[in-house]
């Protein structure tokens, strides 16, 4: 399991936090994204780097407003007209979670990007749900290292298909960014493709591999059993012009080689990258 972006107490969130509570759950799919507007929550500056980041990229002030309905999960206060909730939001935004982690891990995050004034939604992910990408064994292109991410990751595809067509409708034009955490990086890049990027105009993958580990390399199998080498294949690099890449490599946690010197949790960590990256650091 990768770190999350959850934060610990009293502390912003670092690329790659700790796990944490929090009274506060993402929206699932199919209810509406949370928005908010500047000033709720917690003043920018306390706010997650990447957050302060996106709201550099929000639409202009004069942007359209939407009405929210009743029932549905609007995460911070706006203004109230005809009765109805109304949110300033400029930008949308869809955190992807990585491997392992469930929509939960990102509550302080989506927070501070409410807070900022986006528009956020996570494709309702739990850690159990992880276990369907063990449906990828009967196929043998797995054990051949030469697996294709469909069919056998679809069933994220499709929660963060949810996910972004709910963040359309609550913006209504307003440009959305990808913000992928870990394997949530090349998840993205196979959603991309496939489906295409209308309203998307930015990519942000944080401690993602993007390309397939090394042949031959000591130690290392791919645990993607191919897939990296389909991206790298399929849609290398910076894929689609119409689209702005950034990918983020963060250091709260340095890895550390396992017969090495360095604690357990830098040796877990150490361990889970080295078989997606040549160098477990």
């Amino acid at each position: 399991m990768k770190p999350s972006l959850q934060r610990p107490a009293g502390q912003s969130t670092p690329l790659e936090g700790h796990p944490g509570r929090s009274a506060a759950m993402p929206p699932a799919a199919g209810q509406r994204a949370a928005c908010g507007t500047r000033g709720a929550g917690r003043p920018p500056g306390a706010a997650h780097p990447i957050a302060r980041a996106l709201a550099g990229k929000r639409r202009a002030p004069e942007a359209r407003r939407w009405a929210g309905q009743g029932g549905t999960a609007v995460h911070a206060g706006g203004d109230q007209q005809n009765g109805a909730q109304q949110s300033t939001a400029t930008r949308g935004v869809v955190v992807l979670p990585g491997l392992g982690n469930s929509s939960e891990d990102y509550t302080d995050f989506v927070e501070d990007l409410t807070a900022m004034g986006m528009c956020v939604a996570v494709p309702q992910v739990r850690r159990v749900d992880w276990l369907r990408n063990a449906a990828g064994v009967v196929d043998s292109a797995y054990w051949a290292g030469s697996l294709k991410p469909r069919p056998t990751v679809d069933w994220y595809l499709q929660r963060l298909g949810e996910a972004i067509d709910q963040v359309k409708r609550d913006v209504d034009g307003a440009p959305i960014t990808i913000v992928a955490h870990s394997a949530g990086g090349w998840l993205g890049r196979v959603y991309l493709k496939d489906f295409g990027t209308a309203g998307i105009d930015s990519f942000i993958s944080l401690g993602s591999p993007h390309s397939p580990p090394p042949e031959g390399a000591e130690g290392v199998v791919d645990q993607t059993r191919g897939i990296l080498n389909y991206c790298s294949e399929e849609c290398p690099g910076a894929f689609h012009p119409e689209v702005n890449y950034v990918t983020v490599a963060g250091r709260y946690i340095q890895g550390a080689r396992f017969n090495g010197e360095g604690t357990f949790q830098q040796k877990l960590v150490g361990l889970g990258y080295q078989q997606v990256f040549p160098s477990p650091h």
